[in-house]
């Protein structure tokens, strides 16, 4: 078992004899040491770190204790010793100065040698139980800074996949939309032209007598070739063909077109600076911008016109959609209409876009949409 280590005491005074008595009274139980002036005090201090405790004077020429504590306490290596003054000023004056530049305690002369004593490891005791507790607080707050910084990246995590979830739905939709559109057109598209193409045979091969089951025949495919336009309009909107073949702006055009059947609304459709212009994967997302705007004011604005722009400028493309429509406050949004205007935003986000809405009551409806185009 390894030895316990004694407590290094400095007994600071310019009188020897003092000196010797508070030797003579802690070097029983302590390691001393001894200095007859405050400069020389300093200079022991500053070249030996393990000092435990410090007994200064108080008078002492050049450089006095107050002095010399308040050189003490203002060093970061030493303000934490404790310091415990002796000296024979015993006015209440001396007292409360030492205490106030930073000293523990204060001992009157001729000192009492038990009194010195029990001071001595009162603050000897006090100091070992105030530097355990640092430490242990320096070790809790090392491990609260870790947890801390855990937190927030387990919180900037959650934030990035909360933020990113209704882009990526968005994204699964998408690709749901193309899965079911690809069956409805190779599946259920192709067994109605199949059965139409039966009907058809079938009725060829009817007696120009039998009229009244030609003419349910000719129903029948009229009624098929409507179902069949429906699922092809269907297909197309789940996941526009033309997208592939005839890129953007001309999908855009058919989607006005179509649109146009409504004759309540006249939409107009415009693009300048299109030639050549490519977006990879971003052309479904702003189709599904321009049809949800387009679902929104056919639902909502009662506008008789409606504008479509598109331009692309010094690599940034532009997207605006405005009607001449009823307007509303932006403040209060509806919960149907801001539910679109949220999917749209999520939509330009998906695209790094930014997307803005101005509506005046009275006065319609403005949608902007900017992106860069790489």
């Amino acid at each position: 078992m390894s030895k316990k280590r004694k407590e290094t005491i400095l007994v600071v005074d310019d009188a020897p004899g003092s000196l010797e008595i508070m030797a003579d009274i802690l070097s029983p139980d302590y390691d001393i040491m001894v200095a007859k002036s405050g400069g020389k005090a300093l200079e022991i201090v500053r070249s030996f770190p393990g000092l435990d405790l410090i007994l200064l004077d108080v008078v002492m020429p050049e450089l006095d204790g107050y002095a010399t504590c308040c050189l003490l306490k203002s060093d970061p290596r030493t303000r934490n010793i404790p310091i415990i003054f002796v000296s024979s000023q015993i006015e209440a004056f001396d007292v409360a100065r030492g205490l106030e530049v930073g000293g523990v305690d204060y001992l009157t002369k001729p000192v009492n040698r038990l009194i010195v004593r029990a001071r001595v490891k009162a603050h000897l005791a006090l100091s070992l139980t105030t530097r355990m507790l640092t430490h242990e607080l320096g070790v809790h707050q090392v491990e609260l800074e870790l947890q801390d910084k855990e937190l927030r990246r387990a919180y900037k995590d959650l934030e990035e996949s909360r933020a990113s979830l209704p882009q990526r739905l968005i994204l699964a939709q998408e690709k749901e939309r193309s899965r079911i559109s690809q069956e409805i057109h190779s599946d259920f598209g192709q067994s109605l032209l199949a059965l139409k193409m039966f009907i058809c045979m079938s009725a060829s091969k009817l007696h120009e007598d039998n009229l009244q089951v030609k003419s349910a025949f000719e129903e029948a495919k009229k009624q098929l070739s409507h179902i069949i336009d429906k699922v092809r309009k269907l297909s197309h909107e789940l996941a526009p063909p033309s997208l592939q073949y005839i890129g953007l702006v001309d999908t855009i055009r058919i989607l006005t077109e179509s649109s146009r059947c409504d004759k309540k609304l006249k939409i107009h459709f415009f693009h300048r600076n299109m030639n050549g212009v490519t977006f990879g994967t971003k052309d479904i997302i702003i189709f599904r911008i321009v049809q949800e705007a387009i679902h929104n004011i056919f639902k909502h604005s009662e506008a008789t016109e409606a504008w479509i722009k598109v331009l692309c400028q010094n690599s940034v493309f532009s997207l605006e959609i405005r009607d001449n429509g009823k307007g509303f406050d932006p403040e209060n949004l509806s919960k149907s209409r801001g539910l679109g205007l949220d999917l749209m935003k999520e939509q330009a986000l998906l695209i790094q876009g930014d997307l803005s809405m101005k509506s005046q009551i009275g006065k319609g409806t403005t949608l902007n949409i900017t992106f860069p185009i790489h």
